[in-house]
């Protein structure tokens, strides 16, 4: 693996603004029945540079590359062998916005969750009919079987009251089903890919002139990794924080200089057990000296924020350190996208799961519940003691009947006290309820 660095400076910028609308644009210009390494006969592309003289000429070649990635994940995720899971939509009513058309549109809850679009998915949308719709295979190429079918995006999602959901559908104003579109017309809608992860890299990319990483961005310098890296820390590295070589120095090169360090290997290298072991590095209090280049870290709250491209990456990230490590993990995101087992680890649930023992604290339920058990068996003793003719007319049987009938009593006194303390605390409870987002919001606050 190999490890490079950057050094940067921190600034606090307001979020960066830049428009989406000409990556989209191309893209739902794309022809959706086309298969193929690129998405026109034209497409053009060079090579990357060491140096750029400018940002447009940053632009000008990084901008197709990443219109490349997005089709070859386009392609992909149309493969032989995808499923497709179209939903019917009918058209309440469209609006021309510039170069793009908006079909609006509501659709059921349940539609909406088989079909798992969400805001920025691509889609694909096409003319047709139910039964044609429920006679095809599930298929991508059956999909294409549609009339005029084209590419389009979800503009936006929103709830309505009736459990339903309102749907803005971008296409491009000059699209096969843009010229014959009409309300109440009825069309189908499948899910191609998310388009979330590129529309980030295109921000990233046309904002570039607001970020800090400009100059080492379009300048970068070469970087000597074994003038940083303290031969003494990678064999401890390597004996402590069960480590191989090369993944010791990578965190040794990290942790020598700050600025932002690219780890690179091939799957199978340990770049997620690498993770693992720089965590248990970095908070170990030994070592404090050694990471005093990340005055944020060495804070008295020491935090850290690990993201990951995909909600089964952080997953397992997680699972790996809540193993190997006994530190606090807090996995935040959609719940519905996270995995089971790191489940309890999500933020929500571990509020809850503190409101809860705070609630418990108030009142022993358990001890309530034995002594409501320890009534229950007495009762039934008493019952089939009188009941059983046996036992009748004779003295020692009155007298256990007398101690388990004083043992009751002491019993339902004891409970009568419990259910107005019981009462008390649960007020008090109902209390702690009502103030639940306050205590929420502190509980965020001393989770993060």
């Amino acid at each position: 693996m190999k490890s490079l660095e950057i050094n940067y400076k921190v600034s606090n910028k307001k979020k960066i603004e830049v428009s989406i609308d000409p990556f989209d644009e191309t893209i739902l210009e794309w022809n959706y029945d086309r298969t193929g390494d690129y998405p026109d006969d034209g497409f053009k592309f060079e090579n990357t540079k060491q140096q750029y003289s400018s940002i447009k000429e940053y632009q000008k070649i990084m901008r197709p590359l990443l219109l490349l990635e997005t089709w070859q994940q386009v392609i992909q995720a149309k493969a032989p062998g995808c499923s497709t899971y179209p939903i019917r939509i009918d058209v309440e009513n469209y609006v021309y916005e510039e170069q793009f058309l908006i079909i609006h549109t509501t659709v059921s809850s349940d539609s909406l969750e088989q079909s798992g679009l969400i805001c920025s998915d691509l889609c694909g949308i096409g003319m047709g009919t139910s039964a044609l719709i429920s006679s095809m295979p599930k298929t991508f190429k059956s999909f294409e079987l549609l009339d005029r079918v084209n590419y389009a995006k979800i503009h936006s999602v929103k709830e309505k009251k009736d459990n339903r959901f309102k749907l803005e559908i971008k296409i491009s104003a000059m699209s096969r089903i843009a010229r014959i579109l009409y309300v109440e017309a009825t069309l189908f809608l499948t899910k191609v890919t998310s388009l979330t992860a590129y529309k980030r890299e295109y921000t990233a990319l046309f904002g570039l002139n607001k970020y800090d990483l400009l100059n080492d961005i379009m300048v970068p310098k070469n970087y000597n990794i074994s003038q940083t890296i303290n031969v003494g820390d990678v064999s401890e590295i390597k004996s402590e924080y069960d480590a191989n070589q090369s993944q010791a120095e990578a965190i040794a090169c990290v942790t020598a200089s700050p600025g932002i360090s690219l780890i690179q290997g091939p799957p199978g290298t340990g770049k997620s057990k690498t993770i693992v072991s720089m965590m248990k590095f970095f908070f170990d209090e030994k070592n404090k000296t050694k990471v005093a280049n990340f005055p944020e870290f060495s804070a008295s709250k020491k935090r850290i924020l690990l993201c990951a491209p995909s909600n089964a990456a952080i997953d397992d990230l997680l699972l790996r350190l809540s193993v190997a490590t006994d530190l606090k993990l807090v996995r935040i995101g959609r719940k519905e996208a996270i995995s089971s087992k790191v489940y309890h680890l999500e933020l929500e649930e571990i509020i809850n799961k503190k409101l809860h023992d705070l609630v418990s604290e108030l009142f022993d339920y358990n001890k309530y519940r034995q002594e409501i058990q320890k009534r229950n068996k007495l009762e039934d003793k008493l019952r089939l003691l009188k009941n059983d003719k046996h036992y009748n007319n004779n003295s020692e049987n009155d007298k256990t009947i007398n101690a388990l009938t004083d043992q009751l009593n002491q019993c339902n006194k004891t409970l009568l006290k419990m259910r107005e303390e019981k009462a008390e605390k649960e007020n008090s409870t109902k209390k702690i309820r009502e103030s639940y987002e306050i205590k929420k919001k502190k509980l965020v606050k001393t989770i993060l």
